[in-house]
């Protein structure tokens, strides 16, 4: 995908309004187009590891099935018309497993802390660097500052 491709998408929605299917849809679309490693140019990022947990297995079982079962899948009418649909899902898949770490799917907390950790890097200070909020001492700064 091309910088000028690359899009950002923001799925908000209550709690079983199906953002986890629409995410795996639209992941299974980026993925299928270009399996060898389009999985890179994705960052899914949720707020619960438990949602995180049940994404990835998700994005799995389906390319699973859409490697193997084309037809049980509930996306399959999403892709019945490509002709390489299960050799893509096998290559995506293997490509998946072959490097785990690549596959960006974090809670919210955790981007922020690749984010600050990058910035670190970049800012020459110990990579170690974590951001901690405690209102406690916020408050004491801003009343410090205040007087």
């Amino acid at each position: 995908m091309s910088t000028s491709d690359q899009r950002l998408h923001i799925y908000k929605a209550s709690a079983g309004a199906g953002k986890t299917h629409t995410m795996t849809e639209a992941f299974l679309r980026h993925v299928l187009k270009h399996p060898k490693n389009s999985y890179q140019e994705v960052q899914a990022v949720t707020f619960t590891n438990l949602a995180t947990r049940e994404l990835k297995e998700r994005f799995f079982k389906e390319l699973y099935t859409l490697a193997r079962e084309p037809q049980k899948s509930p996306f399959y009418s999403s892709f019945k018309d490509d002709d390489q649909l299960s050799a893509n899902a096998r290559t995506a898949l293997q490509s998946i497993l072959f490097d785990y770490g690549g596959l960006r799917v974090k809670t919210i907390d955790s981007f922020f802390q690749d984010i600050i950790h990058a910035l670190a890097i970049e800012l020459r200070q110990r990579p170690s660097t974590r951001i901690e909020l405690s209102t406690d001492q916020i408050l004491g700064l801003a009343v410090e500052r205040l007087f």
